[in-house]
């Protein structure tokens, strides 16, 4: 489809430039010099009279925006420039109002494509008769490029949020694990000085429970740096994901099996990552959750989408039941939401949890 330039004149430049000819028009009886007048500017023009919404004059411009040749536009509805009724209705009301100057409306192109336009209006006379001079910008491509802004945008304020609601996490989770390890370590050393200054024999056991507790700790920083270090994928999502359960399997005891069918090597650096990152959220919700003893990973690529599925055989939910806002389902719809994907959630209390993710192929594609 044919496009206006793409530095379109203002609407003041537009606006006196239809003034111009609506004046020279009403100071001519020739159609031929009607014609030179509204071929004489760059952008799509018609000329429709008023009374009966019909076309009876346009330029070369309105033919290669809109598809429409001349011979087969003059005579026919203007409808089918303005296809929407609402649409119509606001011209209308516009025009009633003393003109239409820039107003955004929907159209078609002749072979069906929606477009986009502006639209200026001004009442002149054609050859005796009342017309409408008016101009059609089409602003598609501007208008797409809009709303892939805004879209943009909104995945950043989202992102934005998630990473706040990830620092709140891990602050969490050092409070109530790392934190509480070494409180306790600190105190059963402090009962253990108290002892020694009092002359008291110092067990064995005082320093084992000392050594338990900050094994722990180090456990549970490890799986906090695990979770925040950005993952390795420089050799692709397959291999950073079978370390990833091997190491969890390892660490928590839970055998994960991980099944993968994908057609390509690769997927965008942007999917693999959000896919590695959900995988993780998952096992750490089965790890601290499910009670399960096992777990399943499986990715798969099918002509139209990248479906990745984990499940585990555990205690199970409701998922209704669950608060929407949790920061795990949160994290998950998240990640997914931007790369265009969904989050299905299939549990019962005492079956297990399956949860389905789907992103479109086009999104995760190199």
């Amino acid at each position: 489809m044919a496009r206006t330039q793409s530095r379109p004149p203002s609407d003041d430049a537009i606006d006196h430039r239809l003034s111009e000819v609506r004046s020279k028009m009403s100071r001519t009886p020739s159609p031929q010099h009607v014609c030179d007048l509204i071929e004489s500017i760059p952008l799509p023009v018609v000329v429709i009279l008023p009374a009966e919404r019909t076309v009876i004059d346009a330029n070369s411009a309105l033919e290669n925006a809109f598809g429409y040749k001349l011979r087969k536009l003059v005579g026919r509805d203007a409808a089918c420039l303005f296809p929407r009724l609402e649409d119509r209705k606001r011209l209308k009301q516009a025009a009633a109002s003393g003109g239409i100057r820039g107003l955004e409306v929907q159209s078609r192109h002749r072979h069906g494509a929606t477009m986009w336009i502006r639209v200026w209006q001004k009442r002149a006379i054609c050859q005796g008769k009342e017309c409408l001079l008016t101009l059609l910008l089409d602003v598609t491509q501007e208008k797409a490029e809009l709303l892939l802004q805004k879209k943009e945008q909104a995945a950043l304020r989202d992102l934005l949020k998630f990473s706040d609601q990830e620092r709140e996490l891990i602050a969490c989770d050092l409070h109530d694990g790392v934190v509480q390890d070494m409180t306790g370590a600190v105190m059963h050393l402090e009962a253990a000085r108290r002892s020694l200054e009092k002359g008291r024999p110092l067990t064995p056991e005082h320093l084992r429970e000392v050594q338990q507790l900050l094994r722990e700790g180090i456990r549970e920083a490890r799986r906090l740096i695990d979770g925040v270090r950005a993952p390795d994928l420089e050799q692709g999502l397959v291999l950073a994901l079978e370390q990833l359960v091997a190491r969890l399997a390892d660490q928590r005891g839970i055998a994960v099996k991980f099944r993968h069918r994908l057609a390509k090597p690769r997927l965008s650096s942007a999917a693999e990552n959000a896919l590695y990152r959900m995988v993780q959220e998952c096992l750490n919700n089965i790890w601290r959750h499910s009670q399960s003893e096992r777990a399943e990973v499986e990715l798969v690529q099918t002509p139209t989408a990248i479906r990745l599925t984990v499940q585990d055989w555990g205690v199970g939910f409701h998922p209704e039941q669950v608060d929407q806002k949790r920061f795990g389902l949160i994290s998950l719809r998240q990640r997914a939401q931007l790369l265009d994907g969904t989050v299905l959630i299939r549990s019962a209390p005492g079956h297990g949890c399956t949860i389905r993710i789907t992103v479109p192929l086009n999104k995760a594609i190199r």
